[in-house]
């Protein structure tokens, strides 16, 4: 949505966001702690959150919240100048548009704080909603049983164990590179069959 130079490299090479900004912040070395810190910075901007809220998730120290958070937007400014700008637009105008053109109206009896995270968030989780719908739809010939967040299973006969069967497992990888180009932007997807699944 923010079109943002960096990010843009990084979803181009099938790259991790999370990665790459554990990278950009802490080096190649990188601890596990380090990744935690960058995945929540990562969201808690977009977000809007405040260095306490970023020190609170991330368990981190207000000082090196406050480091993450000035880090992050020198290393992501396209990003940073579109949330600034889609908040105040979504105050001005009252709604936002999802990426395939939706609008969503905005709930301005509320604060305007509030209504400037809304209008940040609503529009991505609007187009992540557009984009699973599309998906659902294009998949509706499989045997659809359960879609979580951005999943979808589907309950597949393989009668000769989960590699026996090639023609099954070519149609759904045939579908899923389908899913790739089912929006306005690339959607990269991957498939994994299991034998069997289980909470």
């Amino acid at each position: 949505l923010s079109r943002d130079t960096r990010m843009m490299e990084v979803f181009r090479s099938g790259g991790s966001i999370h990665k790459a900004t554990a990278r950009a912040l802490y080096g190649e070395g990188y601890s596990e702690r380090q990744y935690k810190i960058a995945k929540n910075v990562n969201f808690s901007v977009i977000y809007q959150a405040e260095a306490d809220t970023v020190a609170k998730t991330g368990k981190v120290s207000i000082v090196e919240a406050e480091q993450v958070m000035r880090a992050w937007r020198r290393l992501y400014p396209g990003a940073w100048k579109w949330i600034k700008e889609q908040a105040r637009q979504g105050l001005r105008d009252g709604y936002i548009e999802t990426i395939e053109g939706r609008r969503i109206a905005l709930p301005l009896w509320e604060d305007e704080r509030a209504v400037g995270r809304k209008s940040v968030n609503w529009p991505i989780q609007g187009s992540a909603a557009e984009v699973l719908r599309r998906a659902i739809l294009a998949l509706r010939i499989l045997p659809l049983i359960l879609q979580l967040h951005d999943e979808i299973m589907a309950d597949l006969e393989l009668p000769q164990g989960v590699n026996g069967d090639h023609s099954s497992m070519e149609m759904v990888e045939q579908l899923a590179r389908e899913l790739e180009n089912i929006t306005v932007f690339h959607t990269p997807t991957d498939v994994e069959v299991m034998e069997r699944w289980h909470a």
